[in-house]
C-alpha cells in the first residue's frame, strides 16, 4: 500500500482518491442517528441532495450521505443514556 493520505471507506481506510479539479470535489455528509428505518433515510437523502444541488450548485452524483447509526444504550445526553430515558 502506498503511503499517502488515508480515507474512511465503513469501517476501514483505504487510500485517498484523487481530487485535481473543482468539478471532482464533493460533499460528504455525515449523519449521526439512532436507528431508523430505510424509509425514513431515503426520503432524508432525497431532501439533503436536493438541497445541496439547489444550493451549491452540485449534480447529485457529487454529493455523499452516510449514516452513522446507534442504538440508544450507545448514546447518552446529560449523564444519562437514552435507552433508560
Amino acid at each position: 500500500m502506498s503511503k499517502g493520505r488515508l480515507e474512511r471507506a465503513g469501517n476501514c481506510y483505504q487510500p485517498a482518491r484523487q481530487r485535481t479539479t473543482k468539478e471532482q470535489a464533493m460533499p460528504v455528509i455525515h449523519i449521526e442517528t439512532f436507528k431508523s428505518d430505510d424509509d425514513k433515510k431515503a426520503h432524508l437523502v432525497a431532501e439533503i441532495t436536493k438541497l445541496f444541488c439547489d444550493k451549491m450548485n452540485l449534480r447529485p452524483e457529487q454529493i455523499h450521505v452516510v449514516f452513522d447509526e446507534y442504538e440508544p444504550n450507545n448514546w447518552a445526553t446529560g449523564g444519562k443514556l437514552w435507552s433508560s430515558m
